[in-house]
C-alpha cells in the first residue's frame, strides 16, 4: 500500500470518529430524547416521614422534570404508591401534603391554593315555578311548617286569596305537594253538646258531692285539691303580666273530679244528686267545632272598668272589659278509630270594682278526657261561694209591713254551689274530599 492510500483511508477513519461523536453528543443535548413522556412509565414509590420538597427533588433529579415549587411548600408525607404514572405519582404526593399540582407545558408546579382558587363555584340547578291554593289550612301555618323542612327553597304566600308561590326544583316541588296534601284535608268536625249543672251544696255536702258514692260503674277518677289564680295576663289595675296572681277569692277544687260514661249513666246518677239537694241547669250550649281548633262558651256577661292612658301630658279614658261567670273552653282532637280527646278549660269568674279597679275571682282547671263518638265524659269539683240575703221570721207575723220590723230579720248567708259539666261529642262524617288547587 502506497503512502497516498494509507493517508487517504486514515482521513476517512477519522470523518467517521468524528461524525459518530457530534452525532452522540446531539442525542444528549435534545430534550425530546433526553425526556421521556410521564404518562409512558409506571413507578413505585416508598416514602415515610419523607420530606416533601426532598421527594420531588429525587424525581426531578431521576426523570429529569422540571418541578417548580413555592416556598410554602414544606412537612413530611408517608405514602406507598405502586404502578402510577409519573403524572398520578406527582398530583398525589402533592395532595397528601396538601397542595396544588399543575402541569403546564411540561413544567410542574407544586403550590399552595388560594382562598379564591378554594372557592367552589356552585353548579346552577334548574327550579321551575309554581302556585298552589289552599282549602283550608292557613297559609301562614304552611309556611311555618314548610321553613323546618330541610333542603326546601323559602316560599311566598299571600293571606287574602290563600295562595303559595314555590319556585323550587321539580323534586322538591313533589315534595311540598304531599305534605300541602296532607296539611290542607278536609278538616274532621265534632258537635259538642254540653250541660251545665248548678249543685246548691247542703250541710253535708261541705267539701262537695260524694260523686264516687253516687257513680257506681267506676267511671269516675278524683284528681286534688287546686285554688282560685287570677288569669295571666291581667293584674288588678289592668297592666299586662305573664305571671298568675293567687287571689284569695271564694272559689276553689275540692275533689275535682272527670270521667266518661255512657249518657244513660251520668243520668241515673244526676238524677240520684236531685233526690238530695237543688239542681239547676245553668246552659245547654251546642258548638260545632274542628279538629284541633279551640271553641268557648260562656254564660255569664263582661265586667266593665275605667282606664285613664296618659301619652305626652295628653290623658284619655276608655272602658275595657273582663269576662264574668261561667267560662268554658274546649278543644277537641278526632282519631281514626273514633275516639276524640277533649282538652277541657272549665273556669268561674267574677269581678268587683273598688276605687276603679277591678279585683277578679277567677277558679279554673285544665284537664284532658278521653270519650267515645257519642259518649259523655263529666267534670265536677268546680265549688263557689256566693253570698244571698235570706229573711227570718215568725211566719204571717213576719210579713206584715210593719211587724215586720219586729218578728223577722234579714241575714247575709254563704251559699255555696259546685258546678257539673257534661260533655257529648258527636263526630260529624265529612263526604268532601278536595285537594290544594294548583
Amino acid at each position: 500500500m502506497n503512502k497516498n492510500v494509507f493517508l487517504s483511508l486514515f482521513f476517512v477513519l477519522l470523518v467517521i470518529i468524528f461524525s459518530s461523536q457530534a452525532l452522540a453528543k446531539e442525542k444528549l443535548t435534545d430534550p425530546a430524547q433526553k425526556i421521556k413522556p410521564i404518562n409512558e412509565l409506571l413507578i413505585t414509590l416508598n416514602y415515610r416521614d419523607m420530606d416533601i420538597r426532598s421527594a420531588f427533588s429525587a424525581l426531578a433529579m431521576e426523570f429529569k422534570l422540571n418541578i417548580v415549587m413555592s416556598n410554602d411548600v414544606q412537612g413530611n408525607i408517608t405514602l406507598h404508591l405502586f404502578g402510577l404514572t409519573l403524572e398520578d405519582a406527582l398530583s398525589t404526593i402533592a395532595l397528601a401534603g396538601g397542595y396544588e399540582y399543575k402541569n403546564d407545558q411540561g413544567f410542574h408546579y407544586i403550590y399552595k391554593a388560594s382562598a379564591e382558587e378554594k372557592k367552589i363555584v356552585p353548579v346552577p340547578i334548574e327550579t321551575q315555578m309554581k302556585v298552589f291554593k289552599t282549602n283550608f289550612v292557613g297559609v301562614v301555618k304552611v309556611k311555618e311548617t314548610l321553613a323546618a323542612v330541610p333542603g326546601l327553597n323559602p316560599i311566598e304566600v299571600h293571606e287574602d286569596t290563600k295562595t303559595i308561590i314555590v319556585n323550587d326544583t321539580l323534586e322538591n316541588i313533589k315534595k311540598i305537594e304531599k305534605i300541602l296534601s296532607f296539611l290542607d284535608s278536609v278538616p274532621k268536625q265534632v258537635l259538642i253538646e254540653a250541660k251545665i249543672l248548678k249543685v246548691t251544696l247542703n250541710d253535708d255536702m261541705t267539701f262537695g258531692v260524694d260523686w264516687k258514692a253516687i257513680m257506681t260503674d267506676g267511671i269516675i277518677q278524683t284528681a286534688g285539691l287546686s285554688k282560685g289564680v287570677l288569669p295571666a295576663g291581667f293584674d288588678p289595675i289592668g297592666n299586662t303580666r305573664t305571671d298568675p296572681v293567687s287571689v284569695n277569692g271564694v272559689g276553689t277544687f275540692a275533689n275535682f273530679v272527670a270521667g266518661a260514661g255512657r249518657s244513660s249513666q251520668i243520668a241515673l246518677a244526676i238524677d240520684a244528686l236531685k233526690s238530695k239537694t237543688k239542681v239547676d241547669t245553668v246552659a245547654t250550649p251546642k258548638v260545632l267545632a274542628v279538629h284541633g281548633e279551640l271553641v268557648r262558651v260562656q254564660v255569664g256577661g263582661q265586667q266593665g272598668y275605667p282606664v285613664s292612658t296618659t301619652i305626652e301630658g295628653v290623658t284619655e279614658q276608655s272602658i275595657k272589659f273582663l269576662d264574668t261567670g261561667t267560662i268554658l273552653e274546649i278543644t277537641p282532637y278526632i282519631d281514626e278509630q273514633g275516639n276524640v280527646l277533649l282538652k277541657v278549660n272549665p273556669s268561674i269568674r267574677s269581678v268587683t270594682i273598688t276605687a276603679n279597679i277591678p279585683v277578679v275571682t277567677a277558679t279554673s282547671v285544665s284537664t284532658w278526657l278521653l270519650a267515645k263518638d257519642d259518649e259523655t265524659v263529666f267534670i265536677a269539683g268546680l265549688i263557689e261561694t256566693r253570698k244571698t240575703k235570706t229573711k227570718l221570721g215568725i211566719p204571717i207575723l213576719g210579713d206584715l209591713p210593719i211587724l215586720s220590723y219586729l218578728f223577722s230579720r234579714t241575714e247575709d248567708i254563704n251559699v255555696k254551689d259546685e258546678l257539673v259539666i257534661l260533655i257529648t261529642p258527636k263526630i260529624i262524617k265529612n263526604n268532601v274530599s278536595l285537594s290544594p288547587k294548583q
